[in-house]
């Protein structure tokens, strides 16, 4: 799928506005993430050991709550799916939000400094040119450290699954070039799907290949809070 952010690793410029002489680089002149486009200040990380992709990523580090953003054309009433890689630059924990055409995502991260997960968002455009942003909200001097940022369109949807009785199931599903993995809610059981095979039952719900996650709220918090709903065939009972 085409990706439809453009210097999604901030890799295009960077080097003309950060020495490779130094580790972080804090500017005021966009030009270094064109097109992206920020009013306040910003740090660029210069190290392939503090990058997710390449050799550079950017750093909100700030008291007071700002971003980056990106405007795209899009076709409006269909789905897309935003991804970025995300880690902080020293503060525990990092906070900040996705906005796209008013829809709010949150996102946040605890962990130990560049260790870097993943956060997925899901929104409808209402209109086709959307100001993609990325703000944030943490206090102190370090902030969120962003990178390999993705905007596609989402798979085509179809009705969740309803399970035999009275069990109803949601499948939030992530697709891939090569493969789909799913995660799938029943209960307080959360798992992860290779292959999206489904054995429906009265009581509960058995998923072939499937590992149960940890710390899943941290993992995709997004998606639990606005799943991409796929049909998948659910055996005969």
């Amino acid at each position: 799928m085409q990706n439809l952010i453009e210097n999604p690793s901030f890799e295009d410029y960077s080097a003309q506005y950060c020495s490779f002489k130094q580790t972080v680089c804090d500017l005021n002149n966009t030009n270094a993430i064109y097109p992206w486009t920020t009013n306040h200040t910003f740090e660029i990380v210069q190290s392939p050991a503090f990058a997710y992709g390449g050799s550079y990523s950017i750093s909100l580090n700030t008291d007071s709550p700002y971003g980056i953003s990106q405007t795209v054309n899009l076709t409006q009433g269909l789905q897309y799916v935003l991804t970025f890689m995300l880690t902080n630059g020293g503060s525990t924990p990092v906070t900040g939000y996705i906005n796209v055409s008013n829809q709010i995502g949150y996102f946040s991260w605890t962990d130990e400094m560049y260790q870097w997960k993943k956060v997925y968002f899901t929104f409808i455009p209402q209109s086709s040119l959307q100001t993609v942003s990325l703000v944030s909200t943490t206090t102190g001097s370090t902030g969120p450290v962003i990178d390999n940022i993705v905007l596609v369109l989402a798979p085509n949807m179809t009705s969740p699954i309803i399970a035999a009785g009275n069990n109803s199931v949601t499948l939030a599903i992530w697709v891939t070039i090569i493969s789909i993995f799913a995660f799938c809610f029943c209960g307080s059981l959360i798992y992860y799907i290779w292959n999206s095979t489904i054995k429906n039952t009265r009581r509960s719900i058995d998923v072939a290949q499937a590992i149960e996650m940890e710390d899943v709220v941290d993992d995709c918090a997004t998606l639990n809070e606005e799943p991409l709903i796929v049909q998948v065939s659910p055996s005969n009972q």
